[in-house]
């Protein structure tokens, strides 16, 4: 396999030849094609991933997986299972996507991310396999592909991984038959591929069950699609019932960690496990940082000790809850909003989001615009190819406000001109001052692909990736 001179430690030039290659990399994955093109009458199929899994002997069949799919709420379930599993003494893999600050975030061993030295020998594998036998994969077959192959060196007891979209047609579903799986709910997005129903969408998804291997669905996964291949592959089918999807989450993690077989969870592994999050996940900002940010701007005086806040005599201030969600979809939205008012059903929200190309806005801004408690919506942006222009996006707001219109008068519309043309920091900033004085809960919201600037705004020390490497 290549890149194993990157496996030696050396000096200063080793390590700027290694940051280069890394770069050079994540570039030509990003830059690599996302979706194939079948011919006439080609049966959509995911033959080019076998072929590329069976060239490296199928290392995903060297360990012992958890499989899971699911519009929402498949990250959450991944990380919990993984973290319950490490802390019961299991060397456990976890691939999850998309990433936030580096594409390291979606392959890792024990929470510790695949270094830059072992992605780019990966790197070098995979691609001199694609330009010998002439692959035809995709971005997230190659991506997937370096996640296996990592898993298989570090010998992981238990991998568990997330689909990237649907699971019929996904990379990973060349796992051959793994422990346990889950779908952990049905709702619309990515229908451009999936299909435009909930049925079509649970069909796809449905694809991850295999021959008697148990399967945990969601509380929204009701449709038939999902029942009739369970019957056909004789799988057990075992269904949470509670609705409150941040509770039906920890529910079908139980549920998976019950059917995985021999497998020993020791109470304080279960307990300590089940309170892992993955970040910009109903995430709540540290009051610390946001009284830095505060006090860096002028709008407060703090102390040394982050915690000791001093309010200035002129008006009252304090310190505002700020929450991150990705939530990308409406039913995400709509969890997330619903989550909001049960913790603060007294506090109006400030809204701050970013949206990516083809996913619903307008459905998603009538949730956020209909909600009796959001008091004010600031669209942002930045130059990351996968997000809506700031042009597209207030578009959509005039949309959203001519049919609210009869509803509302122009004051009582939360839907606000963007704050320097949707720029991230100054309308943190902006909207941060707001609520420090109105007592106001701010969400920040809407895609993956704003929150490595929105996280680097309030100062969270996270491992990043060049900016231009994020920006091909």
């Amino acid at each position: 396999m290549g890149g194993q001179r990157y496996g030696i430690k050396q000096g200063f030039s080793f390590y700027t030849e290694l940051s280069k290659a890394y770069n050079a990399y994540l570039k030509k994955i990003f830059n690599w094609n996302i979706y194939r093109k079948f011919g006439p009458g080609e049966k959509a199929n995911i033959d080019q991933m076998r072929n590329l899994a069976a060239y490296f002997g199928n290392p995903q069949n060297n360990f012992k997986s958890v499989h899971v799919a699911g519009t929402n709420g498949k990250g959450t379930v991944s990380i919990k299972t993984a973290k319950v599993l490490e802390y019961s003494g299991y060397k456990t893999g976890l691939f999850i996507s998309p990433h936030i600050s580096t594409f390291r975030e979606r392959i890792t061993v024990n929470s510790q991310l695949i270094s830059h030295a072992e992605l780019v020998q990966h790197c070098e594998a995979v691609f001199s396999a694609i330009e010998k036998e002439k692959f035809d994969v995709t971005f997230f077959e190659i991506v997937t592909m370096i996640g296996f192959l990592h898993f298989a060196e570090k010998q992981v007891d238990f991998a568990v991984i997330e689909c990237g979209m649907g699971g019929r047609l996904d990379a990973t579903n060349v796992i051959g038959r793994p422990e346990a799986c889950a779908i952990t709910s049905i709702g619309y997005d990515h229908m451009e591929v999936l299909g435009s129903t909930l049925e079509a969408i649970a069909n796809e998804k449905a694809g991850i069950i295999k021959h008697r291997v148990p399967c945990v669905i969601g509380p929204t996964v009701t449709q038939d699609a999902v029942f009739m291949k369970a019957k056909e592959q004789e799988s057990k089918l075992v269904q949470v019932v509670r609705k409150n999807y941040r509770k039906a989450n920890d529910e079908i993690v139980e549920h998976l960690l019950e059917n995985l077989e021999g497998v020993k969870i020791t109470p304080e592994a279960k307990e300590r496990g089940m309170k892992a999050e993955q970040p910009c996940r109903f995430e709540r900002v540290p009051d610390a940082l946001i009284a830095q940010i505060i006090a860096q701007n002028g709008l407060m005086t703090v102390e040394s000790d982050p915690e000791s806040v001093q309010t200035e005599k002129k008006e009252e201030q304090h310190i505002p809850h700020i929450y991150l969600d990705v939530c990308h979809n409406p039913q995400a939205v709509e969890s997330v909003i619903k989550e909001l008012l049960k913790v603060y059903p007294m506090n109006k929200v400030f809204v701050v989001c970013g949206f990516s190309k083809q996913k619903d806005m307008l459905s998603m801004l009538h949730h956020l615009a209909t909600s009796p408690n959001v008091k004010a919506i600031h669209a942002v942006t930045s130059p990351h190819f996968k997000l809506q222009s700031i042009e597209t996006v207030k578009s959509k707001f005039e949309e959203v406000s001519k049919l609210l219109h009869p509803y509302i008068d122009h004051q009582s519309n939360p839907l606000r001109e963007p704050i320097e043309g949707g720029d991230i920091h100054k309308t943190l900033k902006h909207i941060t001052h707001q609520a420090s004085k109105s007592k106001d809960v701010v969400l920040v919201c809407g895609s993956f692909y704003i929150m490595s600037d929105v996280r680097s705004f309030f100062n969270f020390v996270d491992e990043a990736d060049p900016i231009e490497v994020n920006l091909v």
